[in-house]
Formats: C-alpha cells, structure tokens, sequence
C-alpha cells in the first residue's frame, strides 16, 4: 500500500507543496489552509505514507469543488474545561480542526498534566500519526483515532 511505483517522476517536495497548495487555493482555501494542507500532505510523503499524500489532494479539491466539502470552513472551539476540548470543522476537510485540537491540546496538557481533544462536523483528517507527532517536541505522547464518515449532515449517526 505504501511502496513507491516501480517508475516514477521524481518532483522536488518544495515543487509538489506549491502545487497542492495552489490546487487548494483554486478551488477557495484560504492560502494558510491550502499551505497547511500542502505540508502535511507533502510530509506525508517525504515519510513514504503515500496513502495518505499529496495524491489526496485529487479527492480533496473534487469533494470542495463539488460543494460537499466546504473549502472555507470556521474552524471554531464551541466547549472546553482546563484540560478539554470540541472542535467544530464547519464541514471542511478534517485536517484543519484536528490540528488546532491538537495544539489547544498541546497547551492544556502542558498545563494540566494531561489533555483530550475531539472534532467533529469534518471530513477526512488525514494520517492520524500527523498529530501524535505534534505532541513529541512538546515532551508529551498522544492517542489519535478517528470514527470518519463524509455524510455530515447533522443528525446523522
């Protein structure tokens, strides 16, 4: 699933970001979403998790073209306590809520000792290892799973 095609082009990861950050950008993300977007997608394959690339970025810009992503989401913490957090994705692509849960996260469990964070109302969040990774330079470890599915609708289970 994740070994590198017998032939291949081989594209500098700077080249490869700024593409998938235009491609972002083209169909409305923000440019400090699409760039963010770029580089855990590049990242993702700088560390050989192809899966979970630069090649979701076709699904990605389909999903937000097509309206069933919304590709300028209001990423917003709607509850909190001194080590909690919910973040709410405004129905855009999962990657963005689940990196500011992750670094409010970060911040509570450097104060409390320990931290939880949940998102929700998103789409697809990526290589779960991407946020148990911010947690390391922060002397910390972290548990990320994720329960997805694209029908966000609300009420829906």
């Amino acid at each position: 699933m994740n070994k590198p095609p017998e032939e291949y082009i081989r594209v500098p990861h700077e080249k490869l970001h700024d593409f998938v950050s235009t491609a972002g950008q083209t169909v409305g993300l923000p440019q400090d979403k699409a760039d963010l977007l770029a580089g855990k997608l590049t990242g993702n394959d700088l560390r050989g998790v192809f899966s979970h690339g630069t090649q979701q970025i076709t699904t990605y810009t389909r999903l937000m073209r097509d309206g069933q992503l919304n590709s300028t989401p209001q990423i917003e913490v709607v509850r909190e306590t001194g080590n909690s957090l919910l973040v709410d994705g405004d129905g855009g692509l999962g990657d963005f809520p689940a990196h500011a849960a992750t670094l409010g996260a970060i911040e509570k469990a450097k104060d409390q000792g320990m931290a939880i964070a949940m998102t929700r109302n998103h789409g697809h969040f990526g290589a779960a290892g991407l946020y148990s990774r911010m947690t390391l330079g922060h002397d910390l470890i972290a548990y990320v799973t994720s329960g997805h599915q694209l029908q966000l609708e609300p009420g829906g289970s």
